[in-house]
């Protein structure tokens, strides 16, 4: 399976920002370990290395975007549709790669 459809099946899961789930799968990381099947680990672990570099040196998009100066402390469903473009973002990223 291609990273792209990978990461399509991880949007399905991944919070919208509304509802009371938030929690389940609010990142990218978690959501995607949820949403596709183990044997695809080999894939899923280089999209969440590639993930964890451009997030480099934070661990979450939230204290990335605070290290930038933009302030997510109260807006929790802004920064969850930050996270639905980056996703979308990251599906267009590899299927131009052919992946």
């Amino acid at each position: 399976m291609k990273s792209s459809e990978l990461l399509k099946k991880t949007k399905k899961v991944l919070w919208n920002g509304t509802g009371h789930d938030k929690y389940i799968h609010q990142f990218i990381c978690l959501a995607l370990n949820t949403a596709t099947p183990a044997e695809h680990a080999f894939k899923k672990h280089a999209i969440k290395d590639k993930i964890n570099k451009l997030l480099f040196p934070h661990k979450t998009l939230e204290s990335w975007l605070g290290a930038k100066g933009i302030d997510t402390a109260y807006d929790t469903i802004k920064l969850q549709k930050t996270r639905q473009r980056w996703l979308n973002h990251l599906i267009k990223h590899y299927k131009s790669q052919g992946d």
